[in-house]
């Protein structure tokens, strides 16, 4: 009952715009110390974070059809790559 009851304060102060916990990257801490305001040099950061990702990701899809590769690798795949490369020795 009393993890509801915090739950539902701070969804309530997070719609008011209030800081709930650590100021999120991209926001900084307005001036009146309670609600938090959009830092535009951080959010042209994330802008641009997010339009490198989608270039990377449509790179990594074309180089997979070009090679002819319709799936994703497994995990017990890379899990045994991963292994394999430890146990080489550092000569």
């Amino acid at each position: 009952m009393i993890r509801a009851r915090t739950r539902a304060a701070l969804a309530v102060k997070k719609t008011r715009g209030e800081r709930v916990g650590a100021v999120p990257f991209g926001y900084r801490l307005a001036a009146d110390g309670v609600h938090v305001d959009k830092d535009e040099g951080e959010q042209a950061t994330i802008a641009r974070v997010r339009e490198l990702h989608a270039v990377w990701i449509s790179q990594a899809e074309d180089l997979r059809r070009a090679l002819g590769r319709g799936r994703r690798r497994t995990q017990r795949a890379r899990l045994q790559q991963d292994a394999d490369r430890s146990n080489r020795r550092p000569y």
